[in-house]
């Protein structure tokens, strides 16, 4: 698999942008290696890149601009206040100055935007960029049970200043909203991919979370 590195400099000269790509890329890698993140980091661009390259082999992802996607994938955890709920508003606005500064294509800023806002997972997102990062976003649900354990336990790593009894209601209320929905994915590819086993780790989620503290022990 390319490395992030590679992968910034291939999409920066494909969008025929200007100035020196090293500094936005120094910046992100800055925000991603901050020492509050447990899951949001570098690791996690990563896996959604390589779960990108999958899915940019289905006839589905004809349908895809792949550097809209791409540039989002980078920028969509940019920011990550653990005490805000306006992150993805943040990163849209940090994307902004380094599109305005690279003198990126107004549709392609627009689309990164629309991109990035859809991984807020209020509901399912319709444009079809939006679908493909949000997917890229949650595929984390539908792994195996030991990566998905491993997610579970980063987030409350992430959120350790948060007591366990709100944590639980926080987090029971994500899941049981992912868990309500039609699909939790919104392409077919993802679907087929991991909406079961996603819907399984769901499950058993919901049933810890919803389990008293002192029946864990």
């Amino acid at each position: 698999m390319q490395s992030l590195q590679e992968r910034w400099y291939e999409l920066w000269d494909r969008i025929d942008s200007r100035g020196d790509p090293s500094i936005p890329l120094e910046d992100l890698t800055d925000r991603y290696n901050e020492p509050w993140r447990a899951h949001h980091t570098l690791a996690h661009i990563e896996a959604m890149f390589a779960d990108f390259d999958e899915f940019h082999k289905s006839e589905e992802a004809r349908s895809m601009d792949a550097d809209i996607v791409q540039m989002a994938i980078f920028y969509h955890d940019a920011v990550y206040d653990l005490r805000a709920k306006d992150n993805e508003e943040k990163s849209i606005e940090l994307f902004r100055v380094v599109a305005e500064w690279s003198n990126f294509a107004e549709d392609f800023t627009e689309g990164v935007a629309r991109a990035i806002l859809a991984t807020k997972h209020t509901e399912l997102s319709t444009g079809f960029n939006c679908r493909v990062l949000s997917d890229l976003d949650l595929a984390i649900l539908g792994k195996p049970e030991a990566i998905f354990d491993e997610y579970e336990r980063r987030i409350r790593e992430e959120y350790n200043w948060v007591s366990e009894d709100r944590f639980r209601t926080g987090r029971l209320a994500i899941m049981e909203g992912f868990l309500g929905r039609p699909f939790v994915y919104g392409t077919q590819f993802f679907r087929g991919k991991y909406g079961r086993k996603a819907r399984m780790n769901l499950l058993r989620s919901i049933k810890q979370l919803s389990a008293s503290p002192e029946s864990d022990r």
